[in-house]
């Protein structure tokens, strides 16, 4: 299997555990918070999207990402619209300010997102993902590196939304 079909595969995956860690979630559990410090399942939702979208197209790509499109501007428009805002980094208060979005909206915009690494990493020659990349943070990493990260980075929030909500739906017996 060449890296480029394990990723796909791997994004296939992490697709289904999405849809899993938010079976039955209710809106008040998408803005829920188990403390001051901790994040919601909302606002994890989109800070991973946001995740995706600016490592794919701002970091590996260097085009404008998803989230640039009016589209989800008008969809979205209490959420921050500058698009190295992705929730990265965002203090405890800009946390509790987050205006969680309807499921379904962040769930399109997830989706548009996926939709389009997908069809970008289709088109990737197999070369191409030994490009070196400047990472903001991390200084110059391959495009298979930041990919590896993207996988890492999404997996995890997964579990964290998944844990949380747990939580809430235990909460509500």
């Amino acid at each position: 299997m060449e890296v480029k079909e394990f990723v796909l595969k791997a994004l296939e995956r992490t697709s289904v555990l999405l849809a899993n860690a938010l079976k039955d979630v209710r809106p008040d559990e998408l803005k829920w918070r188990p403390g001051p410090q901790a994040n919601s399942i909302g606002f994890i939702l989109w800070h991973v999207t946001r995740a995706e979208d600016r490592f794919i197209h701002t970091l590996i790509q260097q085009k404008p990402q998803v989230w640039e499109q009016a589209k989800w501007r008008q969809l979205l428009p209490n959420l921050p619209s500058d698009p190295a805002a992705t929730g990265g980094g965002f203090t405890s208060d800009q946390v509790g300010e987050f205006q969680t979005p309807k499921q379904e909206d962040l769930m399109q915009y997830n989706q548009a997102v996926r939709a389009a690494t997908v069809d970008f990493l289709k088109d990737l020659p197999q070369n191409e993902l030994n490009k070196t990349i400047d990472h903001p943070r991390l200084g110059k990493i391959t495009c298979a590196e930041v990919i590896a990260l993207l996988l890492g980075e999404i997996n995890s929030h997964i579990g964290q939304m998944d844990y949380i909500r747990g939580l809430a739906q235990s909460l509500r017996k």
